[in-house]
């Protein structure tokens, strides 16, 4: 019986809550979230993220321009929630918002913002979108000693072309750090351009193949999505080698690269046989078949397509 009062108690306050206006309801969610930094609000809203989202967005527009750089970076993460949960305009409204936060003075601000709209498709990215990504990340190339990788790889994510010689004079100085210039390269590879898709490549073929490389390196990769450099990794595929070992952190036995690799170009290539769970592991209980359907497959498409619209 306890139980049940408790139960309805929570269940009347619910509604009543959000029985509140919209706008009182997060101005009282984001005080709370300034007492207290390390409470999560933004799940209250999941629902006006589905149903009101071109409104929570508008709302949304005086905490991104608040003093606080922890609640502007909270915003960016409050206009993600509609991102994934709103529909069609709502979605592009939010991006536009969400691209105006590049241009932000705080670099964690500014990083956030470029990390969350990289897990945007560009089918939302409007034309206002990409003014506002154009003027943000000029900004943040105009100050490099600030500038992220995230920052980066989303110029190239956009194929923003414009920057590619900002993004050679990072890439090609040694003051910069070895992951930073690895990140300009990549943007600049990701726009096509032919010398950085020939650099990012011969630097990948001089490190071999070997857990190191699969892990830190391949990711770089497939975010190019560049034919040549997927080629690469299809002869990788198919070696018999046993450069790599397994995934089970209690078992040191070699095993051959392609398995990682299988994982990582499962979810980037255009009706490929294989599905990759929320997990990165192979929907299989064959991973020796999957491997070797994945081979056959890759040999009996050698004009596959390159999934594009995403990151």
């Amino acid at each position: 019986m306890k139980r049940l009062i408790i139960t309805t108690c929570l269940l009347v306050s619910s509604i009543l809550a959000n029985a509140q206006p919209l706008n009182q309801r997060l101005q009282s969610a984001m005080e709370k979230k300034r007492a207290n930094n390390s409470l999560d609000v933004a799940r209250m809203f999941k629902n006006d993220a589905k149903k009101s989202g071109e409104d929570l967005v508008n709302l949304l527009a005086i905490y991104a321009s608040d003093s606080s750089e922890y609640i502007r970076y909270y915003t960016c993460d409050m206009y993600m929630l509609i991102a994934n949960y709103g529909k069609g305009r709502d979605v592009n409204l939010t991006v536009e918002a969400l691209s105006k936060m590049l241009s932000d003075s705080s670099t964690m601000v500014s990083n956030n913002a470029a990390q969350l709209l990289s897990q945007v498709k560009l089918t939302y990215f409007t034309d206002k979108a990409k003014e506002n990504a154009i003027s943000g990340l000029s900004v943040a190339l105009r100050n490099p000693k600030n500038i992220t990788e995230a920052q980066l790889k989303l110029c190239g994510y956009l194929q923003l072309k414009s920057f590619i010689p900002q993004l050679q004079t990072i890439g090609d100085d040694r003051k910069n750090s070895k992951m930073l210039r690895w990140a300009a390269y990549l943007a600049m590879a990701r726009m096509g351009d032919e010398i950085a898709v020939s650099e990012v490549l011969h630097q990948v073929k001089r490190a071999g193949m070997n857990d190191d490389v699969v892990y830190s390196l391949l990711p770089g990769l497939v975010y190019t999505k560049q034919k040549v450099i997927f080629d690469y990794l299809v002869e990788q595929l198919n070696s018999d080698e046993k450069n790599c070992t397994s995934s089970n952190p209690d078992s040191d036995m070699e095993m051959v690269c392609g398995y990682r690799i299988m994982e990582m170009l499962a979810p980037e290539i255009k009706k490929f046989p294989l599905k990759a769970l929320p997990s990165g592991d192979i929907d299989t209980k064959d991973y020796p078949q999957a491997l070797e359907t994945a081979r056959k497959w890759f040999a009996s498409h050698p004009d596959y397509e390159i999934l594009t619209e995403q990151f």
